[in-house]
């Protein structure tokens, strides 16, 4: 595929995934939507005539207007499948050495060449014991509906008392 019909595609291609986005709702935003993807895919198709699939496609966008908008979802969904098996033209790898080229080295600090930590020995000896089970609590004290409250006068002061005066 040259140039041109890969600009053409990607001209079909961005109303549609902007159509799409965020579960169609670009639907009822965006206005004049069935001209544009009328007139981008008539461009697609005077690169490419015999693709009788998107030509199909095309003849459905003539009533797109007037479509329910769950219907112009399904249409939009047609589009991006057929425009999803022409590739995208691929973009350039970037070298690594060009990457770390464009970023400067940090700035040493006098005093400081290395930032590690020392290692910590590991000490032979036996593997340390696994912790204790923890006991379950018995049913009542965990159900707050099946709990009694307790008395008034069984609760602790807030403040605890003074302590007496060494004699």
């Amino acid at each position: 595929m040259d140039l041109r019909t890969r600009q053409h595609v990607e001209a079909l291609r961005r109303p549609l995934e902007l159509a799409a986005r965020d579960g169609f709702t670009g639907l009822t935003r965006i206005t004049g939507l069935g001209a544009a993807l009328r007139a981008a895919c008539d461009r697609v198709l005077s690169e490419w005539p015999d693709n009788t699939p998107l030509r199909r496609w095309r003849d459905s966008l003539t009533e797109f207007e007037r479509l329910s908008v769950d219907d112009q979802a399904v249409v939009v969904a047609r589009g991006l499948r057929l425009v999803a098996g022409v590739a995208r033209p691929p973009t350039p790898p970037v070298a690594r050495s060009t990457r770390m080229a464009a970023v400067p080295p940090a700035p040493m600090v006098p005093g400081l060449a290395t930032a590690r930590a020392p290692a910590v020995p590991v000490r032979p000896g036996p593997a340390p014991a696994a912790p204790a089970p923890v006991a379950a609590a018995p049913a009542a004290a965990t159900t707050p509906a099946l709990a009694t409250p307790a008395p008034a006068a069984a609760t602790a002061p807030a403040t605890a008392p003074p302590a007496p005066a060494p004699a």
